[in-house]
């Protein structure tokens, strides 16, 4: 019987850190998932002026903001409701965040945004709206 108590206590051990390992990775990666949604939700509202403000300098250099304007609304993010994400990693200065974003109508796109750090937060650098890349890693840029 004792060697049962060792073994569920070695089970739940297993499961605790486990537990903790996702729990860290969720921590460490939710400053970037906070941008997007914040991001996302800008567009939404229609406050491209200041959604754009939020992507990165090398972004902003080749679209300017009647382009990221149009572009929002071609894609429908401009009816951008919520968000759930699949996968998120944060390497080094770069981030990416994939899932599928709610828009108002009930529709369900998948999307794929990449940030870099920038002036103590996260700046969008690259969105992908529809067909996801095979690996959270795939857009490093």
């Amino acid at each position: 019987m004792r060697a049962w108590k060792w073994i569920a206590l070695g089970v739940v051990g297993v499961g605790a850190m486990a537990g903790g390992i996702v729990a860290l990775v969720f921590w460490l990666t939710s400053g970037a998932v906070d941008a997007a949604e914040n991001f996302l939700t800008l567009v939404g509202q229609g406050q491209y002026e200041t959604a754009y403000r939020t992507t990165a300098p090398d972004f902003r250099a080749s679209n300017d903001l009647a382009t990221f304007r149009t572009t929002m609304q071609r894609v429908r993010l401009d009816k951008f409701d919520s968000a759930s994400w699949s996968s998120r990693h944060v390497r080094n200065n770069r981030a990416g965040v994939r899932g599928t974003a709610k828009l108002a109508d009930g529709a369900q796109v998948p999307i794929y945004i990449t940030m870099i750090r920038h002036e103590g937060g996260w700046a969008v650098t690259g969105i992908r709206v529809g067909a996801p890349a095979t690996r959270a890693g795939d857009d490093d840029n």
